[in-house]
Formats: structure tokens, sequence, C-alpha cells
């Protein structure tokens, strides 16, 4: 087939490219230019290739074209071609502003200095395993035709500086929207204020094992996918931020996956659900006031149309992920309404999985007292090292009394989980719940038991200081070499006492040397209050012996009820104790 001749605007376009000068045609609306055959606007796409590969020479600046209709030529009863760049190493880039491609570009294995393709309307750009040592900029661009391998397909691709779909419109019915498994970017991956969607199961963003040495930006954009997840970036490596936030909407109909699945991340900085920074940056192609409008001060809003078996919306997996700091604010999992919260109840039913998530800090915005009711409520499946995680960064902030909060409230919640899982076993141990629970606080709050052996002790001092009084405890007497001495006579004068005040004992035996005091008149055997505080704290508080009993103790022939009393707060103390140092040792959390 004989080379058709070059038109006057493909010379012009050879000429600036030689010059180093972009082509300008006559500025035209976008959709008016898909729809022109004036020659002012059309370039046939085997002039850009001839110049892709130097055929006419080449300029450091390359090939840049605005408000061209990029088309090709389809011989009669040919399928639809594509402009295919596959295996093509360009010596220059490709600057395409503002036009119109006819057919798709496929450039798989090719190799690019830098490639532009700004506002640019194409029906689907598909190039695996693509090398550009520069940017690639597809800000603004729109796909208008669906594809099962994807609109914009980039797998194990690589890309030297950035990668920006800033603004972009990319819409695939048939298949992902943007896919890019095993990309790397040397720089950062940019979807600021886009516009996504698809319909496919495995997301309509696919970053899997992807891996971006600066931040990945998606702040402002809108994901929407009627068959699976929004965003599957599962081991995503992102050496800076991974920024969701800034009115950043996802909405998908997965019951396997989440809407946001980040399964095993990388982050290096943050991850950001919030509100994000009121200043982000300029916006490719948009003014002061329009980045205020694309960017609203709203937190992320991620939700799952399609409910899983258990009857929940699986919204944000971050199992085994890691990231320095992580903002997650309330109203991305639910709604914070403090009357459901109080109740225990909340009438969203998104669920996240945090299992395996691992940060050194949470921000303000995530509203720390709202996470132990996530971590009940909104996780898929019960698990304690979330709590635990959470409890740590308590502690490494000073923020002790919260983390012995958490941890109790874990075990609160386990319980409650048990009691769904084994009902028998959870009968058979709610006893020891209890005790441990309103006693020691599982063993985070050993205080507790001290301050119930200081009430007990109180109580046995008030008890004896109350019966001293009425005449209940006394000064036993004591047996010395075989005689029995009041406990208020002193040994140097039972000797000295007339004859006339002694009892002979009634036993016949010549060896009983054992006589009595028998005038009550003549002393006083009631304890003092010392005495009484030193019999109270001999009863009550474990391991501490006064030999009180030596010197008061209970009358003989007192009523019963006060030794059951005695007896009673003795072993209250004796527990009281063992759950201290139970408490302290750690064996209580050990369960």
């Amino acid at each position: 087939m004989a080379t058709q001749a070059l038109s006057n605007l493909e010379k012009r376009l050879i000429e600036k490219t030689m010059q180093g000068v972009e082509l300008n045609c006559p500025e035209i609306e976008i959709g008016a230019l898909s729809a022109t055959g004036h020659p002012d606007h059309v370039i046939r796409a085997e002039a850009i290739h001839d110049l892709l590969t130097g055929k006419y020479g080449a300029h450091p600046h390359g090939i840049r074209v605005r408000y061209a209709r990029i088309i090709g030529s389809t011989p009669k009863g040919a399928p639809d071609p594509s402009f295919e760049f596959n295996g093509l190493k360009t010596p220059v880039g490709l600057k395409l502003e503002r036009c119109v491609l006819n057919h798709p570009i496929l450039a798989h294995d090719a190799h690019f200095p830098w490639l532009h393709l700004d506002s640019c309307r194409i029906p689907y750009f598909q190039a695996d395993r693509i090398r550009v040592d520069g940017s690639v900029y597809m800000r603004g661009l729109t796909t208008t035709r669906s594809n099962e391998q994807g609109a914009v397909r980039l797998l194990g691709a690589y890309i030297g500086r950035n990668l920006e779909l800033d603004r972009a419109n990319i819409r695939n019915t048939f298949g992902p929207a943007f896919h890019a498994e095993g990309i790397q970017v040397d720089r950062s991956l940019r979807f600021r204020a886009a516009r996504i969607y698809s319909d496919h199961n495995t997301g309509a963003i696919q970053l899997v094992n992807a891996h971006v040495h600066g931040d990945l930006w998606l702040d402002g954009t809108s994901v929407r996918n009627d068959l699976g997840p929004a965003l599957n970036a599962e081991g995503i490596r992102v050496e800076g931020s991974l920024l969701l936030c800034a009115g950043f909407v996802a909405t998908a109909c997965s019951e396997e996956l989440a809407t946001v699945h980040l399964m095993s991340a990388q982050i290096g900085s943050r991850l950001d659900f919030g509100t994000g920074r009121e200043i982000t940056g300029d916006l490719w192609d948009a003014s002061r006031g329009q980045e205020r409008r694309l960017f609203p001060r709203r937190t992320a809003a991620i939700s799952n149309k399609l409910v899983n078996e258990s009857g929940s919306r699986l919204t944000i997996d971050l199992s085994c992920a890691s990231m320095n700091e992580l903002r997650l604010p309330t109203q991305t999992v639910c709604e914070p309404e403090k009357r459901y919260l109080r109740a225990n109840k909340c009438s969203s039913k998104s669920k996240i999985i945090v299992t395996g998530l691992a940060y050194s800090m949470l921000s303000q915005e995530s509203v720390h007292p709202y996470w132990p009711h996530w971590l009940r409520r909104h996780m898929n499946h019960f698990d304690g090292e979330p709590y635990r995680h959470l409890a740590t960064i308590f502690q490494n902030s000073g923020r002790t009394v919260e983390a012995r909060r958490l941890l109790i409230r874990l075990e609160n919640d386990r319980r409650k989980a048990n009691k769904a899982q084994n009902l028998w076993s959870w009968l058979a141990r709610w006893p020891w719940h209890i005790v441990k629970r309103s006693l020691i606080g599982h063993g985070y709050r050993p205080g507790r038991a001290l301050l119930g052996i200081l009430g007990i002790f109180m109580f046995a001092t008030f008890m004896l200081l109350k019966t001293s009084a009425g005449d209940t405890i006394h000064k036993p007497a004591m047996r010395i070499e075989g005689t029995i001495v009041p406990a208020t006579s002193s040994l140097s004068s039972a000797p000295k006492t007339p004859a006339s005040f002694i009892t002979p004992s009634t036993s016949p035996s010549p060896s009983a040397n054992v006589v009595t005091f028998t005038n009550p008149a003549s002393r006083s055997d009631g304890c003092s209050k010392g005495e009484a505080i030193r019999l109270a704290a001999d009863i009550s508080v474990p391991l501490i012996n006064t030999n009180a009993r030596l010197r008061c103790d209970f009358r003989p022939g007192s009523p019963t009820g006060f030794a059951i009393v005695a007896l009673l707060l003795h072993v209250l103390g004796w527990l009281f104790a063992t759950l201290f140092v139970v408490g302290v040792t750690g064996i209580a959390r050990k369960d």
C-alpha cells in the first residue's frame, strides 16, 4: 500500500517538532473536536509514529500538540485498530494536550523519556511493563470505551518521576478502571479530585503490590464499583503518605473484600482518612476557589452496599498493615452519636478489619474514646490484639489511665464474645469473672484489693471499739509457772495478795499450785482502744500478727455472732490479700 501524503497540518507538526516548538491548533471545545473533520485539527497516527521513531529527526523537547484529533486508517472490513507502540523505544517524549484519539493506545514494553496526555479523550490506554524515565501525566484524562483488561492498564510499569491523574474521569463497565498491579513510581502517584467508575469484582483501582516512593494522593476523589471493592491495594508499599481524605468517597458492592482493601500495606508516614489539610497544594487546571470546592473539609465517606453472610458490610481492611501515623476519624466508621455509644449500641453495620494493624501514633482526628466502641461493635471478628496495641500507644504517650480502662474493656468484651460462642463455658467462668472485674479490675487495678482490706480493717476496728464498751472483749488471764494471773496484775504484786482474796483449788492433788483472783471489784479487765485496734488488725489484715490476743480477746461466754463476724472478716481479709497478689503479679491477666 502506498504511503499517504502528508497533510499541511502534519507538515507543520514536523516543522514545529524539529524546532522544539509546540503545535497549537485552533482552540475548540473537546466535544466538538471529537466530531470534527476539519484539516486544521486532524492528524494521522502514522505521522505521530514516524516522529516518535525519529524518521524526520528528533529534538529534546519532543512532540507537543494541542487541540488535535488523532485518527487512524481502518481498511474496509478490518477490525477497529489501535495506536500500537508495543516494544517501541522512542528518542523523544510525547505530549498531547486537549486532544481526541479515536483509537485506544497500546504501548506494552515501550520506553518513553516522558509521556503527557493532559485533558485528552481516549477509548482506553494499556501499557504493561512500560518504562518512562520521566513523568506520566494523564491529568483530566477521559476514557470513552469499556475493556475487560482495564481502561488504564499499567501492569508492572516503571515511572521514573510522577504519575498524575488529577481530575481524570475513568469509566469502565466491563473491567477495572485503573489496573496497575506491581507498578513502581519513583515519586508520587496522584488521583486528586478524580472520578473513577468500574464494574469489576477485583477492584475499580487496583494497586496490588505497587511501590510508590513518594506520596499516594486520592484526596477529593470519588471511586465507585458496582461489583467489587473500590480500592484494592493489598501489599502496597508507600514510602510517604497515603491520603484518602478531603472528601474522598468510596462506594462498593463487595462481599469478600472491603471497600478500601489495604491488607498488608506498608505506609512510611501517614494514612489519612480525615479532613486533610486546608491547603493541599495547587491542583492542575483549577483556580484557588475551585480547589476549595473540589477538596471539601470533610472526612472520607466509605460505604459498602453489599451485606455478607454475617450481616455486616466490610468497609475498611487494615489487617497486618503498618504506618507511622493513623488518622481515622469517627465519621469514617460510624456516626458519633453519644447516646448510642452509652447504650453500647450503634445503628451502623459497617465493619473494619484491624487485626495486626501497627501504628506509632493516632492523630487527634481519631477521637480515641470511640475506638473501644469500634473494636467491640465494628470489628469483623473479635480479637484482643488491636486492644493491646492501642493500650501500648496510650502508655507510650503517658496516658496510663486510658490504657488501663481499655484493657479492662478488653476483658469485658472478650467475656461477651465467649458468651456468644460457648454459653456453658461462659456460665462456668462467670463467678471468677465477676470477682476479677469488681475487686481488682481484671488485674489492672489491684489497688482495689488494698482498699478492700482497709475497709475490712476499719469495720473490724469500729466493731471492736463498740464491743469493748459493751464488755464483750476483755484482757485474758496469763498462766505463769502454774499460776493464772490476771493480765492487769503485775507479777511482783501477785505474791503480796492477801490470802483472804485467794480461793484454793478444789483439786486434791498436791502438785496443783494454781490459784485465781476472785475479787472482780479490785481490778479492771477491759481493753483499751489501742489494744482493740491491734486486735482488729490481727483479725482483718493477713500476714500481720501483733500478738494482740495475749492482751485483748473476746470474753468467754460472749455471743457467738461476734466470733462468726470475726471469722468472716478474717476470711475476707485473706481473699483481698490473695487478689492483690494475683493482680500485681499479673496472674489474673493470664486468662
